[in-house]
């Protein structure tokens, strides 16, 4: 009928005959070396692992320039959505808001040095926001999901020394980058 079998071998259940693909599994991809305390990031259409990942519990009351701080000071940096990135960063805020409630994720993108130019605090590329904005110390980028727009985050900003609103926890996640 059309419906497919799982089986233990997942090229073995794809058909791309019948236009069904084959099921990525983690023998799929080569993985690269993640400093302590950090996994492969599942990435989207990547070869060979490029970025780890930290997940700790949820943070209250904490600064966009301390958890900075804090993943710089375990060899990390706060997240960049990339193309490879942004699906599996996306299953890990749904996942907080599932386990925890409320959550706002900080991201590695600023314009404190240059208002209205956005970008990555690692690779230095340019990144999404607002180009300008009338908010008095808005210069730091948080994605935000909460119980009832949790299928799809939702970009904002926050003042990256204030920490953290009693109704949102922070996620406490930190990338670092693979050695090959």
């Amino acid at each position: 009928t059309g419906a497919s079998v799982a089986t233990a071998d997942p090229a073995a259940a794809a058909d791309p005959a019948a236009g069904e693909a084959a099921v990525a599994t983690p023998e799929d991809r080569e993985a690269g070396k993640c400093p302590d305390g950090f996994i492969p990031l599942a990435e989207c259409d990547v070869k060979t692992t490029a970025t780890c990942v930290r997940v700790g519990r949820p943070i209250k009351y904490v600064s966009w320039f301390h958890l900075q701080y804090q993943c710089d000071s375990i060899g990390g940096y706060l997240p960049e959505i990339t193309e490879t990135t942004k699906a599996p960063l996306t299953l890990l805020l749904q996942s907080y808001v599932q386990l925890y409630g409320d959550t706002k994720l900080y991201l590695g993108a600023t314009d404190i040095t240059a208002d209205g130019n956005w970008k990555w605090l690692r690779s230095g590329e340019e990144a999404l926001g607002p180009a300008d904005h009338d908010d008095y110390n808005m210069d730091c980028s948080v994605w935000r999901a909460d119980t009832q727009s949790a299928i799809i985050p939702v970009l904002d900003l926050v003042n990256c020394e204030k920490n953290s609103e009693e109704t949102y926890q922070i996620a406490n996640i930190c990338f670092a980058k693979a050695e090959a």
